[in-house]
């Protein structure tokens, strides 16, 4: 995690003379899910957010770069089917895997003029694996669901992943320093995140759309 923050915080110092400077944050709900590519486990979206800072260069008038700091909430869900010991099925069970991620999203971006305002970016979002769990139900000797039992299987999954992100949004200046915005986006993982090969082979990556909101202050230019 420690090379996480040192890649945000290089990127930031880069020196941008002359340039306008932003920080802002961002509040985004969103839902989140899984590729799966050879195999079909019937996953369900999961609601989880994406939360943090924000840095902005502006390269030019009308195209920036975009460096952010974000804790993000990834999963998903999917069913497990109880059986007895002649196979039969008894009940189902919502299972969740969760996954919490430190993310420093890398964009670039194009904005329009005006103090109502249009953009669109688009990079790529390296994270660090924070924590993981899955969360799975527990059974009396009557086949009732009594308890939820969480498992850690981060040594099963990637420390690291990255993925490609687009986002396309608009805003408002309030003032000559602060602005408002809001702002859709979509992430997909470009690798695994299993670090063991019978899962890998499946194929699974994690995608999410979050919707923003947040607000951003100049600190430097015009």
């Amino acid at each position: 995690m420690k090379n996480i923050y040192a890649l945000f915080f290089l990127l930031i110092s880069i020196p941008a003379y002359n340039q306008k400077k932003m920080v802002g944050i961002r509040v985004a709900p969103g839902i989140n899910n899984v590729t799966e590519l050879f195999y079909n486990n019937h996953s369900k979206w999961f609601p989880g957010g994406v939360y943090g800072l924000s840095f902005d260069y502006f390269i030019k008038k009308k195209r920036l770069l975009e460096i952010e700091l974000l804790y993000h909430e990834r999963g998903y869900n999917t069913t497990a089917y109880l059986k007895d010991n002649y196979g039969n099925q008894i009940t189902s069970e919502n299972v969740k895997y969760r996954f919490n991620y430190l993310s420093v999203p890398i964009k670039l971006g194009l904005i329009s003029k005006g103090n109502l305002f249009r953009f669109f970016n688009f990079g790529f979002t390296p994270s660090v694996l924070l924590n993981s769990n899955n969360i799975v139900p527990i059974y009396d000797t009557s086949s009732k669901s009594i308890k939820t039992y969480e498992n850690d299987y981060g040594k099963y999954y990637r420390s690291f992943d990255i993925g490609a992100i687009a986002e396309f949004g608009g805003g408002y200046w309030l003032t000559k320093k602060f602005q408002a915005f809001t702002s859709v986006s979509f992430q997909h993982s470009l690798i695994y995140y299993s670090n063991v090969r019978k899962y890998a082979l499946i194929g699974f990556m994690h995608r999410s759309i979050s919707l923003s909101l947040g607000l951003k202050y100049r600190i430097h230019g015009k």
